[in-house]
């Protein structure tokens, strides 16, 4: 199993030669798996089952053979088992492993990309969406304003060199300085904010770092470098981690990336709608910890999906799928 051979340090290759096993990152806590042309996997405690360029494998590394006709896109658990996405001349499709063809489905609506609303509003709609990310133990958001504590609006104006502000209207009107870096556009979307909701992340592409703020004072409690402009992905549903991209900052563009406007408590950042967003140009996908203030992970390529099974979580892009066993923390400051 594919599980067994990254726990054990043996990763089964895709094709060719034996690939080499990178030293632990982190105290042996991480094993990773090349994969060049990875397309999506479908992990849980027994192992992963991998689509990439040459074909699907089942989670005991079996190939299993796929209806010939689509372009397939992507895995997801289904009533019948697993379930590969694919499209075709006629639209999208799912196939069950065991059934003869790709059934054709209705493609979901996308979510309209227009101009953002007003800061209290664009606040409400994520506190709306934070809340039932909460009671459904989901993924948290990033954001363009978020609630302050005590009331009122935070909102980031970046300012010019290098010098921003945050800006809270009502509640008592303020502004506290932050460091960001210049740039004619943004990824519109600097703020999240943990379960607990103690603790603001801010992170401004293309600043290269995460800042953690006190919400009550807006106060540096710490902050982490990520080692390129970044830009958040989401907070993982227990508050453990911060996902994010990094890659280059691309100053060439002078208009802010869209901002998609899905429903008020439409789930947070599904992989399938994350992986189709029109977003600054990045090169890897990074793992925050926020209890211990580090990188914990740190995976090169496009993202594709993360998932956590207990102790054990997976990233997996277009290049690599790793795996992390996520230790107890040490000191929880919340």
């Amino acid at each position: 199993m594919l599980l067994l051979a990254l726990a054990a340090g043996c990763p089964k290759p895709t094709s060719g030669t034996e690939p080499q096993v990178e030293a632990p990152a982190i105290q042996g806590s991480v094993r990773r798996l090349p994969i060049p042309g990875l397309v999506d996997v479908a992990c849980d405690a027994s192992g992963c089952a991998i689509l990439d360029a040459n074909g699907l494998r089942d989670r005991d590394g079996q190939p299993v053979a796929l209806p010939p006709g689509p372009r397939w896109t992507g895995l997801s658990e289904g009533p019948g088992g697993l379930e590969v996405h694919g499209v075709t001349e006629s639209g999208a499709c799912v196939w069950t492993i065991g059934v003869a063809s790709c059934a054709p489905v209705a493609a979901p609506a996308p979510d309209p990309v227009g101009e953002p609303p007003p800061p209290v509003d664009q606040a409400r709609r994520f506190e709306a969406q934070w809340n039932a990310a909460r009671a459904a133990a989901g993924r948290l958001p990033f954001a363009s304003s978020v609630p302050a504590a005590g009331g009122g609006v935070l909102t980031l104006l970046r300012g010019v060199d290098g010098r921003g502000q945050i800006f809270r209207s009502g509640g008592g009107a303020g502004v506290i300085p932050v460091p960001v870096t210049p740039s004619p556009a943004t990824w519109p979307a600097p703020f999240a904010l943990h379960p607990s909701g103690q603790e603001l992340y801010l992170l401004p592409w293309p600043t290269g770092s995460v800042r953690a703020l006190d919400r009550t004072t807006l106060g540096t409690r710490w902050t982490v470098s990520l080692d390129g402009a970044g830009q958040g992905l989401f907070v993982d549903a227990d508050g453990r981690f911060l996902l994010a991209l990094v890659g280059a900052p691309d100053l060439d563009q002078f208009s802010d990336w869209p901002v998609r406007q899905p429903p008020p408590d439409a789930p947070c950042c599904a992989d399938e709608a994350l992986r189709g967003e029109s977003r600054p140009p990045a090169e890897a996908v990074v793992v925050v910890d926020l209890v211990e203030h580090r990188v914990a992970l740190r995976v090169e390529g496009r993202y594709r999906r993360w998932e956590r099974e207990g102790e054990v979580a997976w990233l997996a892009t277009d290049r690599e799928l790793a795996r992390l066993t996520v230790a107890p923390p040490e000191v929880d400051p919340r």
